[in-house]
C-alpha cells in the first residue's frame, strides 16, 4: 500500500513542513533534521528510498517526543524509529510515496 508523504504533517498542535534537501548529509552532517522552532522536518533527498523512509520516521519520533515531552534521547528515538519502520514496511507492506515533496537545494 502506497502512502503519499504530505508537504505538512501535524503533530500535537503544530504543523511541520516536510522538505527533501539536496546534500543535507554533506552540509549538516546528518540524514535528517527536525527543527521545533521553525517546525520543519528536512530529509536528505539523495538517500536511497529505504533510508529516506526510515529517516522520516526517526525525525517524526523526535517531533512527537518534543511535542509530548517524552524526553527521548537519540538512541531511544532510533530504537523506536527502527521498530516502527519494521512494523510499517515489513509487516504492513506500506511504501512511502515522496512525489509531492520537491527537492530543494
Amino acid at each position: 500500500m502506497k502512502i503519499k508523504i504530505p508537504r505538512e504533517i501535524k503533530i500535537g498542535l503544530y504543523p511541520y513542513s516536510v522538505e527533501a534537501i539536496s546534500q543535507l548529509k554533506l552540509n549538516e552532517g546528518c540524514w535528517g533534521v527536525s527543527n521545533h522552532v521553525r517546525r520543519k522536518i528536512k530529509i536528505d533527498s539523495g538517500l536511497p528510498l529505504l533510508e529516506r523512509n526510515q529517516t522520516l520516521i526517526h525525525e517524526l519520533i523526535h517531533v512527537i517526543s518534543e511535542s509530548f515531552r517524552c524526553s527521548l534521547d537519540e538512541d531511544n528515538a532510533e530504537r523506536l524509529a527502527n521498530g516502527m519502520g519494521e512494523f510499517l514496511f515489513d509487516n504492513l507492506g506500506i511504501e512511502f510515496d515522496w512525489s509531492d515533496i520537491p527537492t530543494k537545494e
